[in-house]
Order: structure tokens, then C-alpha cells, then sequence
């Protein structure tokens, strides 16, 4: 049976799409989506009717922020394994 041939750069450029992704989406985060959702926290004003819409939405927010951040951190993983399966098939055995 012929050998099964695999370019590994076909992993790393995967890799590297997710390792692309995670950076462009944490940079979104912290300098674009927190900032401008915590500039949006009091416009409900500060009076006792609006305190449990204004309680829900920050909770929202933080909501969002986690799924995304946690969204982040799963293309940076598959990125790692990726990357790790293109070094296996570059350094496997003939």
C-alpha cells in the first residue's frame, strides 16, 4: 500500500487562519465591543424603575463578552492542534 502523502502546510495555513482569527477577535474585545458597551451602561438613566433593566442588560454584556471570549479561545485550541497535526505529519516516519 503507497504511503499516504499529507502537506503539512496545509495544517499550519489552517493553523494560522485560527491563530489570525483569535488575535483579530480579542483585539475586537478589549478595544472596540467592551469599550463601547460600557459606554452604554447608564443610558437607562439612574432612578429606581429602570434598575432591574439596567441590571440585565450589563449582565447581558458580560454574557456576550464571555461567549465571545470563550469563542476566542476554542479557534486559538484548534489552532494549537492544527498546528501540532501539520509538525506530526512533517517529522512522521517513511
Amino acid at each position: 500500500m503507497a504511503p499516504i502523502k499529507v502537506d503539512p502546510n496545509a495544517y499550519y495555513n489552517a493553523a494560522k487562519g485560527l491563530f489570525d482569527l483569535t488575535t483579530d477577535i480579542s483585539f475586537a474585545v478589549t478595544q472596540v465591543i467592551t469599550p463601547g458597551l460600557k459606554d452604554t451602561f447608564d443610558m437607562g438613566g439612574h432612578y429606581a424603575a429602570v434598575t432591574t433593566c439596567n441590571t440585565a442588560y450589563k449582565q447581558h454584556t458580560a454574557d456576550l463578552i464571555a461567549t465571545i471570549t470563550a469563542y476566542a479561545a476554542v479557534s486559538q485550541q484548534l489552532g494549537d492542534v492544527l498546528d501540532l497535526a501539520g509538525h506530526n505529519w512533517q517529522t512522521r516516519e517513511l
